[in-house]
C-alpha cells in the first residue's frame, strides 16, 4: 500500500499523545507498526523493540534503509498478544483499515494499547465512530487535518474488534481474489480489460507482466496466448502478489513472481513481451514520472525483437520515452479515457 508522502503529518499525528504524557512507552515495550509510510518518524523510546509490518516495496525498501526490522505481511507474526503497542497508519481504503485493525487486536497484549492515525479524509473519522461504538475507553485528538486515536486491550475489547472488523468475505473481482487496499481491489480495471481485449493471440516464449497487480493481465494473456512459455509478474504490493499466485495456480505455464519496486530495482531477465498497466500515482496526485520510469525499466528488460503492449490514461505524457527508447509504436486503440499502445524494438537509453 502506497504511503503517498503522507509520513510528514502521520509522524505528528502519532507523536501527540506520547508527547503530551498521554501514553507513554517504557524501554522494554514490544512496538507494533502497521502500514507505515517510507518516511515516518516515531517518537523517542517507541523504537527500541520495534517491528514494522509494510507490504508496498518502496515504502518497505525506506524503512529497512533506516535500520528497522520489517516483514511484508501481517501473517508473519504469531497471534500470541505479545506486543505492548500497536500502532496502525490508517488509509484512505476502509477495507485494509479494518483488516489492520482486526490485526492489531489479534497481537495486542492484554492491557496494551493500540493506537490508529490517519487523515480525516482518509477514513480516520469513520474509524473513529466504528471504534466509539466498541468501547468506552476510546480517546482521540484532531491535529494537522488528521485524527489520532488509542484504547486500551482487554479480552472483551479485543473480541469486539475482531467480530467487527473480521471480512465476512474475500475481496474479490469478476471470480479473481484481490487484495484490501490494492489497485483495482473491487472490480477488473476498465483500461485493464481494454489492453486485453487487443493483446494478440501470437505470443510465446517469455513474457513479463509489470506492475501485475493481482495477476488479471497474466490471466488474459495465459488465455489468449497458448503459445506462451513462461510468464514472470512483477509487482510492487505484497499482498497483490500474493493474490496473484491464487489466481494463477493451476496454469500450464512456467510462472515466477517478484516482489519489485520497479522504477528504482533492477530486473533479472529478458523478454519476448512485457504487458502493463503502469501506476502514475502514488499518492492523490499525478506523477506521470513513475510510469515513465516504469517504461523505460521494460525497454531494458525486452530482447532486441521484443515487444512492449501498454495501457495508459490518455493525458498521460508517455510518447515522449517510447519514442526514445523503441524503434516503432503504434496506437492499437483509444477511447475518451484509455490508450492502448504497441512499441517494438527498443533502443538503447541516450547517455
Amino acid at each position: 500500500m502506497s504511503s503517498g508522502g503522507a509520513g510528514r503529518d502521520l509522524s505528528k499525528l502519532i507523536a501527540r499523545p506520547f508527547s503530551h504524557d498521554t501514553l507513554s512507552a517504557d524501554a522494554s515495550a514490544r512496538v507494533l507498526l502497521l502500514a507505515p509510510p517510507g518516511d515516518l518518524q516515531l517518537p523517542d523510546g517507541l523504537t527500541n523493540d520495534l517491528l514494522a509490518v509494510q507490504g508496498f516495496r518502496p515504502d518497505y525498501l525506506k524503512l529497512t534503509q533506516h535500520g528497522l526490522n520489517v516483514v511484508p505481511d501481517s501473517a508473519e507474526i504469531a497471534n500470541d498478544g505479545s506486543f505492548d503497542i500497536v500502532i496502525v497508519c490508517l488509509s484512505r481504503h476502509r477495507r485494509w483499515n479494518e483488516q489492520m485493525l482486526s490485526t492489531a487486536a489479534r497481537v495486542c497484549a492484554e492491557g496494551g494499547t493500540i493506537v490508529a492515525a490517519g487523515g480525516k479524509t482518509d477514513g480516520a473519522g469513520a474509524i473513529r465512530k466504528a471504534l466509539s461504538r466498541l468501547t468506552d475507553d476510546l480517546q482521540s485528538l484532531p491535529k494537522h487535518h488528521g485524527i489520532v486515536m488509542w484504547l486500551r486491550v482487554d479480552n472483551a475489547v479485543r473480541t469486539a474488534l475482531i467480530a467487527a472488523f473480521h471480512p465476512e468475505e474475500e475481496p474479490s473481482a469478476a471470480g479473481f481474489v484481490t487484495a484490501p487496499g490494492g489497485f483495482s481491489a473491487e472490480r477488473v480495471d476498465a483500461g485493464s480489460a481494454l489492453l486485453a481485449q487487443h493483446l494478440p493471440s501470437d505470443l510465446d516464449g517469455a513474457v513479463a507482466d509489470f506492475c501485475a497487480g493481482w495477476g488479471y493481465l497474466s490471466a488474459a494473456a495465459l488465455k489468449r496466448c497458448p503459445a506462451l512459455a513462461s510468464l514472470d509478474l512483477f509487482e510492487a504490493d505484497w499482498a497483490s502478489l500474493e493474490a496473484a499466485k491464487r489466481n494463477l495456480t493451476g496454469t500450464r505455464a512456467i510462472i515466477a513472481y517478484h516482489w519489485r519496486d520497479l522504477a528504482h530495482e533492477p530486473v533479472e531477465g529478458r523478454f519476448d513481451t512485457i504487458v502493463m498497466n503502469p501506476p502514475f500515482h502514488t499518492g492523490r496526485a499525478a506523477e506521470p514520472a513513475l510510469g515513465a520510469a516504469i517504461i523505460e525499466r521494460a525497454a531494458s528488460c525486452l530482447k532486441p525483437g521484443g515487444r512492449l503492449f501498454l495501457v495508459a490514461n490518455r493525458q498521460l505524457p508517455y510518447e515522449g520515452v517510447i519514442d526514445r527508447r523503441f524503434a516503432t509504436a503504434r496506437l492499437l486503440a483509444e477511447t475518451p479515457i484509455y490508450k492502448v499502445i504497441e512499441a517494438a524494438r527498443p533502443v538503447a537509453a541516450r547517455q
